[in-house]
């Protein structure tokens, strides 16, 4: 890369990614169907590729009960369409409207993916 000018990016490190303020709520213009609102934070002092984001629910026991990963294109909106990395200590809001799954959902969790 040295002979082409060219920066090899840092691997990415999916423990420096962080997902805050995940909130699941009913939709409130669609009947069966509900809000996943997040914010998505690079803690790295590099910029890292977009991860895919699984969601998932879990009964009282916490088992889970349905899970989905969504890939950037599913979830970057508005201004931050564009993207393919996240900047470092850039929060990037993230907005998913989907279909409630018929199953019990005691609590969820939202964690980063790479391939």
């Amino acid at each position: 890369c040295a002979s082409l000018h060219c920066k090899v990016p840092e691997p990415p490190n999916i423990d420096l990614i962080v997902i805050n303020k995940l909130t699941v709520r009913n939709h409130p213009d669609i009947a069966g169907g509900l809000r996943v609102n997040a914010i998505v934070y690079n803690k790295a002092s590099f910029a890292q590729p977009l991860p895919a984001l699984k969601l998932s629910f879990m009964n009282r026991k916490h088992k889970v009960t349905a899970s989905r990963a969504f890939q950037p294109k599913e979830y970057l909106h508005g201004d931050a369409k564009h993207l393919r990395r996240v900047p470092p200590e850039t929060p990037i809001h993230i907005k998913l409207e989907i279909a409630s799954p018929d199953v019990e959902m005691a609590s969820y969790s939202m964690r980063p993916l790479y391939k």
